[in-house]
């Protein structure tokens, strides 16, 4: 029985020797209890503690996310997000995983100030990537614009007038700054 088999995993995971055995139990269980038990809470449980283990898992963050939405539980979302991208070695994988974190703060937490920071952090991660920067520094100018900060819609949009490689967005950008 698969509830037998779950309960027997969960038990074990205390003692499990290291991460990498404590993930694959933990990618067990929470495989068991969303696809065969249907178990969306149970199943979003095993995926928080798993993904801060393997943070750079893609597959494993969407289905989190996924789950955690149809629960409601946007806040725990952003917590384990947020310790996963602390986590994270590779700056491209801590870049993906703060722009999740900053949708998540604006559009499920109606936070702006919050996804304004998390976007902020994605271009601290490396501010010379422009396949880094660009997409948190069109985020921030959205938010800028919608709340009239013209200073710092200003320091955005030169970010990425240095950062974009096309003639025409960049004209575009320079247009707009006026």
């Amino acid at each position: 029985d698969i509830r037998s088999l779950v309960q027997m995993i969960e038990l074990r995971l205390p003692a499990a020797s290291n991460d990498d055995e404590r993930r694959e139990m933990l990618r067990r269980v929470s495989e068991l209890k969303d696809e065969r038990l249907h178990d969306d809470a149970g199943a979003f449980d095993a995926l928080a503690k798993r993904l801060p283990l393997d943070p750079e898992d893609a597959s494993t963050r969407e289905r989190f996310i996924e789950i955690g939405k149809r629960l409601g539980r946007h806040a725990d979302v952003v917590a384990v997000l947020s310790e996963s991208a602390d986590k994270a070695a590779r700056g491209p994988i801590r870049a993906e995983i703060l722009m999740q974190l900053a949708a998540t703060c604006e559009h499920a937490l109606v936070d702006s100030a919050r996804a304004e920071t998390e976007y902020r952090k994605v271009i601290e991660t490396d501010p010379t990537d422009p396949a880094i920067v660009l997409p948190a520094s069109v985020e921030l100018a959205r938010l800028y614009t919608s709340r009239s900060a013209y200073s710092e819609l200003a320091d955005v949009l030169g970010v990425q007038v240095k950062l974009e490689e096309s003639l025409e967005k960049r004209a575009a950008l320079c247009k707009r700054l006026g």
